[in-house]
């Protein structure tokens, strides 16, 4: 993938079941376990390229996560200080 790509997002849920219902009627989103993530199940876009996971929600983690492909994690980090970013 490209620098700068989003390569995936989390969302966090409290209800498995009950959230694979809303986004996939919501947004047309195919929702399934993928071997290996077994009670996170993966989300595909109808677009068939975007597409994450619902993951469970806990204290730390209340808000989506989205996650982007860099080059360089170092060089990464390094600008984002730059531009005034904390790490």
């Amino acid at each position: 993938m490209p620098h700068g790509d989003i390569t995936h997002i989390d969302i966090p849920v409290s209800d498995t079941a009950r959230s694979s219902g809303f986004y996939s009627t919501l947004f047309g989103w195919e929702i399934a376990e993928v071997p290996g993530f077994e009670g996170d199940p993966m989300w595909r876009a109808p677009n068939q390229i975007s597409g994450s996971g619902l993951a469970p929600r806990s204290e730390g983690f209340t808000q989506p996560r989205s996650y982007v492909e860099v080059d360089s994690i170092d060089a990464a980090l390094a600008t984002a200080v730059e531009q005034g970013g904390q790490v």
